[in-house]
């Protein structure tokens, strides 16, 4: 949007090459959405990159309950060229935006980047810290298998997180993410995938963690070294923004 508006705009990219860290993707998530919405607002055409929810069940223990899929979507994320990120970083090309790969923002660099620029960044960057903002830590495991399934959410609550655990497919990907305090361990995971196997057949392995870092206050702007930037992402702190209808309605199995 910047670039259509006639300005100059360059991205620096912590890694090699678009799609986040391989320690969480490609992955695949489910989010509520307003699609209309949301491409009136952005000025993109996002329909092609994201699929309607066909199926979203969850599991209390072993107790099965199923939910409304009503402005449900999954979408992929990560490298591959079937996910919204490479979908963006191509449109964003086209708009003549600038890419630089391999180019963490570190403390030094946040107090003589330009004001208002706009710093969108995953919880595991560290960037909370570096900005002084109050935050939360937790630790997330995550895995990825391929799959026949498609387009569906299932979620997972029990003694084995305080948090919650999940599994959703897109694109032939099955992605699963387990998330909790720092104590999570190796048992609680151990527990999260033999409740997956026991309820739904599904065998889960190659299992990557990462330590997350999340503001406790949600905001769009902060302040640093007399600066004001722009946040985006989980630095800003905002998770499922447009999830502002009663959707979980559900029925017991």
């Amino acid at each position: 949007t910047l670039a259509r508006s006639g300005h100059h705009v360059t991205v620096y990219e912590k890694e090699k090459k678009i799609g986040g860290t391989e320690h969480c993707h490609p992955s695949v998530q489910m989010t509520p959405l307003h699609m209309q919405r949301m491409e009136r607002y952005v000025g993109i055409e996002l329909e092609s990159c994201f699929s309607k929810l066909d199926d979203f069940r969850g599991y209390i223990g072993s107790k099965k309950f199923v939910f409304s899929t009503k402005n449900l979507y999954v979408v992929e994320r990560g490298l591959r060229t079937s996910s919204l990120d490479y979908f963006l970083y191509k449109t964003a090309l086209d708009a003549g935006v600038t890419f630089k790969f391999s180019h963490p923002l570190t403390s030094e660099e946040l107090g003589i980047i330009p004001e208002h620029t706009i710093i969108a960044t995953a919880g595991y960057s560290k960037i909370v810290k570096a900005l002084h903002l109050p935050y939360v830590t937790f630790k997330q495991f995550d895995a990825r298998i391929k799959t026949d399934l498609e387009d569906i959410s299932i979620a997972y609550f029990g003694d084995f997180t305080s948090d919650y655990g999940y599994i959703s497919t897109k694109n032939g990907l099955l992605s699963a993410q387990l998330s909790g305090p720092l104590h999570l361990s190796q048992e609680n995971l151990h527990k999260f995938t033999n409740l997956v196997k026991e309820t739904e057949g599904i065998e889960l392995e190659g299992w990557s963690s990462v330590i997350a870092y999340f503001p406790k206050k949600a905001r769009l702007f902060t302040t640093f070294a007399g600066k004001t930037y722009v946040l985006a992402g989980d630095v800003a702190g905002f998770l499922d923004p447009f999830y502002d209808e009663p959707t979980l309605s559900f029925i017991c199995d």
